[in-house]
């Protein structure tokens, strides 16, 4: 059991919020591609929030060998929750001299200021 509901409940349920985002902006290969950018640029613990969950983490960038092929490895704030889970991961403001360097990657990331930080996000809903 998860909580009161069990761990195929819970699943569908997640499932169907993914469903229900109007945009859809990060794939497997996306996420593991930010998190190269973003340990390459040196960034300290981001915030993470997971689709599944109210609460905001925050955790450090996992090493290579903390992603799997479409999900986390174990490694905190999830162990091994897909990518797809993650509704969006922010560097804090506190890190703000990395936010330029960030934007201007070879790689296109869905970028947005936040009152707390630079977020991708990963779905509108």
């Amino acid at each position: 059991m998860y909580g009161s509901v069990n761990i195929g409940e819970e699943q569908r349920r997640i499932d169907a919020k993914i469903l229900s985002a109007t945009a859809k902006h990060m794939s497997d290969a996306k996420w593991r591609a930010l998190f190269v950018v973003l340990r390459d640029a040196g960034a300290g613990p981001v915030r993470w929030k997971f689709v599944r969950d109210d609460r905001v983490f925050l955790q450090p960038i996992p090493n290579e060998r903390g992603l799997l092929a479409d999900r986390l490895g174990d490694v905190m704030p999830s162990p091994y929750s897909p990518f797809r889970e993650i509704e969006w991961l922010e560097v804090p403001m506190e890190q703000s001299n990395l936010f330029s360097r960030l934007r201007s990657t070879e790689k296109e990331f869905p970028w947005c200021g936040s009152a707390q930080g630079l977020r991708v996000v990963a779905y509108e809903w």
